[in-house]
Formats: C-alpha cells, structure tokens, sequence
C-alpha cells in the first residue's frame, strides 16, 4: 500500500478532505454621467454549499432548502446527487435563511454573497435593466455591457473537515477572482427623473397606451435620458409585464407622420429644387394620389413651402416633391440613418422598413413625403433631427460615457461622427422652417419665454394588425430642440394611442416638451443664454437672482423662492437643502424652476461616516437612525427592516442615499 498504490490513496485521500469552490466576482457597478451609481450590491448574503457525500439525509435536506427559498426539493436533489466532492446548492440565500438551516443542524459550507439592488427602483430601469440569480445581465445595459460588468470568477481550494464543512487554508491553491469593470452611463439621474415624472403626468391626462422620451446632446450624439411609461421596477421584474421593460424608442417600430417631412424637405434644400420662398397651391385641402385621396388638417390657401412646414401640410409637401424620382427620396431616408440600426447600446434594437424603389405602388412616394408607409424608431427621428441641429452632420448616439481604471479615473469614450447628412446651409434652413413651427405655426404650445424652440410635429394613425389603418388611434410626437440659434439639447416625445380630448402632436406632445425642456433649463440655465448676447436681456421678460438656499432648511428655502417670484422641484428626502440648480446669484426669469437636492443636516467635523446596522429595526427607528448618521434614507415595502445598501459598516459620505427593504 506504501509503495504500489500510495499515489491513488493519496489523491482519494486530497478529495474526501479538499475541495475546489468557485470564487465569485463583484460585478461593476452602472453609474450615471456624474458619478451617482444606478446599481449597488447588497451585502447581507450567503451562497450555500456541501459536499453531497457527507449528507445522509438528502430528502430532508432537500426539504428545508425548499421551505426557506420556495424552490421545489427536486431543484436541490438534483444537485445533491451529483458525484462531486463539492457542489452549490443555491446563491442570494439570506442570513437569515443560512442561520435557520444552522440551526436544524445542516453543515452547509457558507461563502459571502451579494445581491444586485437598484435604489432608484423605476427610475432609468428600462436602460439600466437587471440580471438573474447568477448575476449575468438580462435586459437592458446590464446585458450590453455584461462582459465589461460581469469580470472572471476565480476559485480557491479549501480543507474538508470530518463533517463536510470548509476551512480555508492559505497554503492550498487559488485563482482569484478578476471584479468587474465600472461603467458610466451618458444618462444624468435628475434629467431622468424629470423625464419620468412628467411623462408619467402626461400619461394620466393624455390617457395613453404609452409615452416615450428621449433627451440627447446634438453635438456628441449623447443620450441624457430615455424612458417609458409605464415602466417597472428591476428589483421585482417579474412582477411587471415583459412590455413594460422594453426600450420602446429602440425596440419598437411606428409610422412617424408629418416628422418625417424633414426628409423631403432636406432633400428639396439640398439639390436646390425648391427655395424657402417656392410657392404651392394648396387652397383645396386636399389631392388626389393613384385614386386616393390625401387630406390637410386645415385649408391653407397659396403657401410657401417655410409655410408649408410651420402648417404641416400635406397637399403642399406632396405638390412639392411630385416631380422627384423616388431612388432620390430613398437615398435620402438612407443617409439619414432610417434604415440601419443606430448600434446604440441596448440589444434587440429594430431597424427602419421602407420597400425599395421598385417595389413602389402609386401612393408610396406620396405616403412616404409626409410620414406614411415608413416604419422608424424613436432613436431613429431624434438622431435625424439632432443631425439637422448639428449643422447637417449625424452622430452616433451611444448611452456610454467610459469605463472607469483601477486607480478610479474615468475613461471617456470620444464622440463619433457618422456621416455628413446635408450641407450647413441647408441644415440651418431647416432650422429656421422649424423655428417658425414653434412661433406661428403647429407646435406653439411647445414655447418657452426667452428661449429659442425649433421643431416638429408629427400625426400619424396607427396600423391594425390585419392591415389597413385605425381611424381614431394615433402616434402624437413632438421632436424639438433648443436654443435655435446654437442648438445644445434635443428632446422627443412620442404618445402611443392618445385617448383624450386632442390626439395632434401639437397638442398633446409639444407641452411634454415644453415641461420637461423647462425642468432641463431650470438644471443648466446657460442653455438659456445660448440663445442671446450676453448682457443683452430679452424686451418684456423679468429677470430676477437666484438666492444662496444650500445648508438651510426646507422651510426657509421655500419662503425665499416664493419671495423671490421663483418655483421649486424637490429630489430627496429630508429637511436641509443639499445642493440647487440654478447657483446662486444666477439671474434667471421670473417664473423658473429652481430645482432643489434634499437631506439631513451635514455634519461639521466629518464628512465621512460609518452606515449603522439597521436590520431588524422598525420603519420609525431604522429612518431615524439613518437620518441622524446624515444619510438620505429611501424605503421600500413595510413592517421591519430585512435589508440595507450600503451595508452596515461601510463608509459613507454624508448625504449618501442609505435603501433600506422592509419586509412582514
């Protein structure tokens, strides 16, 4: 035995008393353009595990495990019969739960775990997505971007005691594990929220089946926001329908209407076949296409063609174009990027439909010119018109602003230009087309005092699964970016299926616009003053100076702002003001939103601190606590505290948001 067989002994003898475990990696954590984070790890966790061999009594092993997690036992004995020295039998089992099974007298090997938590809960959740049990991205930027976030797990040997449980050994073996990489997004949180709080009003009083938005930066193609309502809550996912997860303005098709008039106009500018001043006939109201008749909102008499875009006529976009041969209008539509996917970063991204030219009926080109016959994205139409506003040249959008290296610097990722769509002559033409759409003509209620609006309406009846199109179910858009004259920020909104008394563009998406682009202002009033000379104040407009509000109480601030004639957005929770935007001593107009960040008092010795444990606690006690240590504590569910993020011991810096998960 000593001498023949010792070498087989040995090894059988090294796998009763060792086993190999995996060594899980933390995943990267998703932080927005300024450093807030969208995710964090939970920490009070355990991944339980055994060696099947050791256990006698797998039935009831199978059992408890069954009865903590809701699992079915043949998930468990399926893993206890299998011929390793070491398996895992489950992940994200709460202390808890481990401590129960402890008690029962079960020898499970413990290893520390972590669950992934979304603090914002629906805010960004359609973007940002989740992942499974496993931690591998499901949806959203947590699938793009899983091989960056995910890292590379590592394993270690430990020593089995006569039980079956672990005991680590630093002179046995290991691979350590490789964490994941951090992201930040080109998302702003407080444009997010914005964005979802007003389309979710818009939802309610537009009765719609949905409404999507998108806020981008023109010249670098970078998505600050983008959201639909309804939306759900990533830390429950299954508690929500599949559609109500989608990127809707990436992942759905629609039929944009009168929007799409840019592509015809661009094209009558480009080749010089029509001048702003080219006149049209469209006093009938309507015109005959191939024995179908295409109608206008409105009579509108002999008009310009700038006039024909501020009406949004389509007897005169139609007249306009009926002499172009239809390979030229479908090499335009291409330029613009409508029939390729943008390659923004969310999976399952659609591309535009649009037959070819030679597979054209009568009224296909008809259709085509004002928005018919033609299916694009949301993404799509903004990159379109965030092209026009920056000077003719198209962009590629992206929601990635860099990676962050280990010492914690962020990498940036450069913007990338895609093509030159049409000339900057052309390109400001339009501008000036869809800066007169706001003043005088589709989109007035898209206005905002003292800033210069251009942009679009579109109107477009939605198509029935069969075929044909509904007489009373729309797509209602507004795509409008702003200031005019150096356009900075470009903003869309889409209604599906407006219920209410409006269904037009004009009447139902440009006040979206509107309310969210003011709140967008209200965070960066420079984009206000793009817009005019500095030091030269717009005649009529009253301009008043923002006060100091930061370190002082709600109570006061409010008081200040209403004596200084301004309104006020709340984000946190708490009653001391953090930080506001507009600074202090800005000068703004009378009327403007001074958007205000919430939380405890700060402390002055430190501004570092240490997160008390809270689980356990009561609602009342737990916010207390939280209050008192200068965090900004957010709470979800009811009864006694059963989680928290960041977890009890870690530092944080005072006004910090603290989740805590209630629970029974």
């Amino acid at each position: 035995m000593q001498v023949v067989i010792s070498n087989d002994l040995t090894k059988i003898a090294d796998d009763q008393h060792h086993a190999k475990i995996p060594n899980e990696p933390r995943r990267g954590t998703i932080f927005d353009r300024n450093g807030r984070p969208f995710t964090t790890d939970l920490g009070d966790f355990v991944t339980l595990g055994v060696n099947p061999s050791r256990v006698l009594k797998r039935k009831e092993l199978a059992a408890d495990l069954a009865r903590e997690t809701g699992r079915k036992p043949a998930y468990y004995m399926s893993r206890l019969e299998k011929d390793a020295q070491f398996v895992i039998l489950d992940r994200k089992i709460s202390l808890q739960s481990a401590d129960k099974l402890d008690r029962k007298g079960w020898s499970l090997t413990r290893q520390p775990d972590t669950k992934r938590f979304y603090p914002h809960h629906q805010i960004a959740s359609q973007i940002i997505g989740f992942t499974d049990i496993d931690q591998n991205g499901l949806s959203g930027i947590e699938l793009s971007c899983d091989p960056l976030l995910k890292g590379e797990a590592g394993w270690r040997v430990v020593q089995l005691d006569v039980r079956g449980r672990s005991h680590l050994d630093g002179s046995l073996p290991s691979k350590p594990a490789i964490d994941g990489m951090n992201i930040a997004l080109t998302i702003d949180l407080a444009i997010q929220t914005i964005v979802e709080e007003e389309l979710g009003v818009a939802l309610k009083e537009t009765k719609s089946e949905t409404v999507s938005a998108i806020v981008m930066h023109v010249a670098t193609g970078e998505i600050l926001a983008m959201a639909t309502v309804p939306g759900f809550d990533p830390n429950e996912p299954e508690d929500s329908p599949s559609s109500c997860q989608k990127v809707r303005s990436v992942n759905d098709l629609f039929e944009p209407g009168s929007t799409f008039k840019l592509v015809g106009s661009a094209l009558l500018l480009e080749r010089g076949w029509a001048k702003p001043s080219t006149m049209v006939d469209a006093s009938a109201g309507k015109i005959v296409v191939a024995n179908h008749v295409i109608n206008d909102a409105h009579k509108h008499g002999v008009i310009s063609f700038r006039e024909t875009i501020a009406q949004s006529s389509n007897v005169g976009m139609i007249k306009l174009t009926q002499n172009i041969a239809p390979q030229d209008i479908y090499d335009m539509v291409t330029r613009f990027g409508f029939l390729a996917k943008t390659d923004v970063e969310i999976e399952g991204e659609a591309s535009g439909l649009l037959p070819k030219p030679k597979n054209w009926s009568g009224t296909t080109k008809a259709n085509l010119v004002i928005g018919h016959g033609v299916a694009v994205t949301g993404l799509q139409m903004a990159m379109a018109y965030a092209a026009i506003a920056n000077d003719g040249l198209l962009m590629q959008p992206t929601m990635l602003k860099g990676r962050y290296a280990v010492d914690g610097t962020l990498v940036e990722e450069p913007p990338l230009p895609i093509r030159q769509v049409v000339s900057k002559e052309t390109a400001r033409t339009l501008t000036s087309f869809f800066f007169d759409v706001v003043e005088k003509g589709t989109a007035q209620r898209a206005k905002i005092d003292g800033v210069k609006i251009a942009g679009k309406t579109g109107t477009a009846q939605k198509i029935k699964p069969e075929g044909g199109y509904y007489k009373d179910r729309f797509a209602s858009s507004f795509i409008g970016y702003f200031p005019a004259d150096n356009p900075q920020i470009l903003i869309e909104v889409v209604l599906d299926d407006p219920r209410g008394v409006n269904h037009q563009g004009g009447q139902v998406a440009a006040p979206v616009f509107r309310n969210i682009a003011e709140r967008v202002i209200g965070l960066n009033p420079e984009l206000r003053g793009y817009s005019r000379k500095p030091g030269k104040a717009i005649k009529g407009v009253n301009y008043v100076a923002v006060p100091e509000l930061r370190n002082k109480p709600l109570e006061q601030a409010l008081a200040l702002l209403k004596k200084s004639g301004l309104a006020v957005g709340k984000h946190g929770t708490g009653d001391m003001i953090l930080h506001q935007s507009p600074a202090s001593g800005s000068k703004v107009i009378e009327g403007e939103v001074v958007e205000l960040t919430l939380g405890p008092a700060r402390r002055e010795r430190s501004n570092q601190i240490v997160v008390p444990y809270l689980t356990g606690l009561s609602l009342r006690e737990a916010l207390r606590k939280g209050s008192e240590a200068g965090l900004i504590v957010q709470i979800k569910g009811s009864g006694r505290i059963v989680r928290q993020a960041p977890a009890s011991g870690a530092r944080a810096a005072v006004g910090d948001i603290l989740t805590l998960i209630a629970e029974g």
